[in-house]
């Protein structure tokens, strides 16, 4: 199973296995820290977290597709589209190599919903207030 996403109209490979997961730990971005500091939890938020994240796992593969050739570069690639399919890419990819993935690409995703939904989020005053 190849998952792709697009950056700069260019096709980049974010099949995971265990040696790519291991490169990225040992760079900082740990994918299998589901517990600790690993970026789990705050590369879905965050496009900064996400963008170094997606630089130290698949680097290599950046670079042979020719989208960039550092880290520096990579950050001037990533618009909202190009985010937008890295995020993707990497939920599939998630979801797809680790036995858990599934199951915490979909808690985040509800965790993410009830965020944004939540009445402090849309500046709607809560229903829990009292009335003045």
């Amino acid at each position: 199973m190849s998952i792709t996403a697009t950056i700069d109209d260019k096709q980049v490979d974010f099949t995971l296995n265990l040696d790519r997961v291991e490169a990225g730990a040992k760079k900082g971005s740990d994918l299998g820290d589901i517990e600790g500091a690993g970026p789990i939890d705050k590369m879905f938020l965050n496009p900064s977290v996400l963008g170094k994240v997606t630089w130290d796992v698949f680097a290599d593969r950046i670079e042979a597709a020719q989208v960039a050739a550092t880290y520096d570069d990579l950050k001037k690639k990533l618009d909202g589209s190009a985010l937008r399919s890295v995020e993707c890419a990497m939920k599939e990819a998630i979801a797809d190599f680790f036995s858990w993935g599934t199951a915490g690409v979909t808690r985040l995703e509800k965790a993410i919903d009830k965020m944004l939904s939540a009445p402090e989020a849309s500046g709607q005053p809560s229903s829990d207030a009292p009335e003045s």
